[in-house]
């Protein structure tokens, strides 16, 4: 398979925008380092998507990374979601001193 780079960017705007979608009330607000750590997470998140894609397609011996692919290792991100989330928490939130 060939191998492309290609920078995972969003918009802080967007990002923000989606984040407030979610408040039960409208004036809750979204602070800028709460939407730069969503950004960083759904970068993470995409990132991995893509890559275990293209590692089930290179399984399945697919020089093309399909929609197929993809469905098939929803159930993996969903599960390890979570642990991702913790790890870039660490990176961003002060650790207490117990």
């Amino acid at each position: 398979m060939e191998e492309r780079t290609t920078e995972v960017v969003f918009k802080k705007e967007t990002v923000g925008k989606l984040l407030s979608l979610f408040f039960k009330d409208e004036k809750t607000k979204v602070s800028g380092d709460a939407v730069i750590l969503m950004a960083e997470m759904l970068k993470i998140f995409v990132e991995e998507a893509a890559r275990r894609s293209q590692k089930q397609a290179a399984a399945e011996d697919c020089d093309v990374v399909d929609i197929e692919h993809f469905e098939k290792i929803l159930p993996q991100l969903y599960n390890s979601n979570f642990k991702i989330s913790s790890t870039l928490l660490s990176h961003f939130l002060p650790v207490p001193n117990i």
